[in-house]
């Protein structure tokens, strides 16, 4: 099976989450760029204009992660 927010075993031992639960970019395989549907912005964890419930720092609303959940 698999689910939205799968990484590999290696990635998630070694995920960095900071004090508000966030994990890095890194660790959620974040990309700047949309991969079709799936984009930040219709990411229902997206806070315009450019956070994120679940991944620190900014990201473009047309980026994109591997826990990308449909709004």
């Amino acid at each position: 099976g698999w689910c939205l927010i799968w990484r590999p075993q290696y990635k998630s031992q070694y995920a960095k989450v900071d004090a508000e639960g966030k994990l890095t970019q890194g660790d959620v395989a974040y990309q700047g760029k949309p991969k079709g549907n799936q984009r930040c912005d219709n990411c229902r964890v997206f806070v315009a204009p450019d956070g994120c419930n679940s991944v620190q720092g900014n990201v473009s609303p047309a980026g994109w992660c591997n826990i990308w959940r449909k709004a």
